[in-house]
């Protein structure tokens, strides 16, 4: 990475900011995101090999996750409705992470569904992290592996097996979630006569890729060194993701 590369990324992030004017807010999340990516995709990468010694959980877990590919091919994606309850659910979880009062929550079968949050802390930002929730959160798959460390024995390896169908579900309904969102169209929004961008349109391009993509990472990483070492995993992955950060950084100078 050279000077050139570097003033094209900030670049990008300049232009990612931009939305009839600029928003620092974006900006400066923009560049954190940025500069913690080479962390965040080490500490993915070493969570499944972390996963991948563990004999008594990989297996299941993979098995699940084949499981998952077909059940989403054959029957979640034709519950119309599940997957827009899912999508709106999450949107509802980050607003509650940021102490907004859910004032309407609307799903319907075939017409999409949206909520309604009180304004409040975090002001733009939690605005930001709210309306990007589905694309980078996996609802199901993420209590589920909080959960995991409580369950006795005997819950295991049929456990393993239901995470992963949610990992599968969560990854190939993202897919599906971010392919129809990526766009600037206007639709009618459920139950009313008003037009409106989708969330990804709302937020702009280049600042929802690089958000959804640092904090996907970031979960998924977090849940995967979970899944294999309890809850002390949280914080070995933070310092994981520092450590990484920090020897690229020292590495490019």
């Amino acid at each position: 990475m050279n000077l050139p590369v570097i003033l094209f990324i900030l670049l990008l992030i300049v232009a990612g900011s931009y939305k009839k004017k600029f928003h620092f807010a974006k900006f400066w999340l923009s560049i954190t995101a940025v500069i913690f990516l080479p962390g965040l995709a080490s500490a993915f990468f070493e969570g499944f090999h972390l996963l991948s010694v563990r004999n008594d959980i990989w297996m299941s877990v993979l098995l699940g996750s084949l499981a998952g590919i077909f059940l989403y091919k054959v029957i979640f994606r034709k519950m119309y409705g599940f997957s827009t309850f899912e999508h709106e659910l999450s949107h509802a979880l980050v607003a509650l992470v940021f102490f907004r009062r859910i004032k309407k929550f609307v799903v319907t079968r075939h017409n999409g569904g949206y909520i309604e949050y009180s304004e409040g802390f975090g002001g733009n930002v939690g605005n930001y992290f709210i309306s990007l929730g589905p694309y980078f959160l996996p609802t199901f798959t993420l209590f589920s592996v909080l959960i995991r460390p409580f369950l006795p024995d005997t819950w295991f390896p049929v456990y393993d097996f239901w995470i992963g169908v949610t990992f599968s579900y969560q990854m190939m309904n993202n897919v599906d979630e971010i392919r129809m969102n990526w766009t600037k169209k206007r639709f009618r929004s459920a139950g009313t006569a008003k037009y409106t961008e989708t969330d990804i349109g709302k937020e702009g391009y280049i600042f929802s890729f690089i958000i959804i993509l640092a904090l996907k990472l970031f979960i998924l990483s977090q849940l995967l060194f979970i899944l294999v070492k309890g809850y002390s995993g949280i914080w070995e992955n933070l310092e994981f993701i520092a450590e990484k950060s920090l020897v690229f950084y020292q590495y490019l100078w």
